[in-house]
């Protein structure tokens, strides 16, 4: 089962591309293979056997190595790398102080309680749902990205003629939002830091916020072709 996931995904990045996470049933059954393969047990105790053990020993060791240094490196950064090598950073650095700033955003429309927030990737708005105070309901957009599961949780009779503050990654995208909102203000740009050792203060992303008025309706995907796959008829 390892080997058939593994090759069918190693195809399929030759086109397009793959998440790490895709594969992981194949994890799943490889951690049992090499288990059985290299652990400690084994019947013998031949060479060959104890050859096997020193690797099985060497593996744990390597692999406690890397995810001590991983998890220590998502509290502080404590590995010389810049934030365009530090994934940990781009991932989960930020989300606080983009929560705070978005709900002051919220308080400070007309309308705060008829004020959903939104991100134009259910990542974003994700995020936010997790990190602002309260936990509120989150809205993605998807009108111009792809179908997700946000399609399935709001509808545009939901939330038509209310406000709202939404956040996406591409300044360009404010010339598309009055698609499907009445009115929408000047875009802010907002920087998200980390300070470390080793560079002080960097940027780990640049994000846009925007706040908008009166919406129109158009949350779901919209397929550019009615031959896409991922239509629903």
């Amino acid at each position: 089962m390892s080997l058939t996931t593994f090759l069918v995904f190693t195809l399929l990045a030759l086109h397009v591309r793959i998440y790490g996470n895709w594969p992981a049933p194949a994890y799943l059954t490889a951690f049992v293979l090499i288990a059985a393969l290299y652990s400690p047990g084994q019947v013998g105790g031949t060479e060959k056997t104890a050859s096997r053990y020193r690797l099985w020993r060497f593996g744990l060791g390597l692999a406690f190595l890397v995810s001590t240094l991983i998890l220590a490196q998502l509290l502080y950064p404590i590995l010389p790398l810049r934030v365009a090598l530090d994934r940990t950073a781009r991932e989960t650095k930020g989300w606080v102080a983009l929560g705070e700033i978005v709900e002051k955003e919220v308080q400070g429309m007309k309308r705060p309680e008829q004020t959903f927030i939104f991100g134009l990737r259910y990542q974003l708005a994700s995020e936010l749902a997790f990190y602002m105070e309260g936990q509120p309901r989150t809205v993605s957009i998807n009108r111009w990205s792809r179908p997700n599961v946000y399609d399935f949780w709001f509808t545009d009779e939901m939330l038509l003629g209310q406000d709202a503050v939404g956040v996406f990654e591409h300044k360009p995208v404010i010339t598309v939002l009055p698609e499907v909102f009445e009115r929408v203000d000047p875009v802010v740009t907002v920087r998200l830091r980390r300070i470390g050792p080793w560079f002080g203060e960097e940027t780990v992303q640049t994000l846009y916020l925007a706040r908008c008025y009166g919406f129109k309706g158009g949350l779901a995907w919209v397929p550019k072709s009615s031959a896409d796959v991922r239509a629903v008829q």
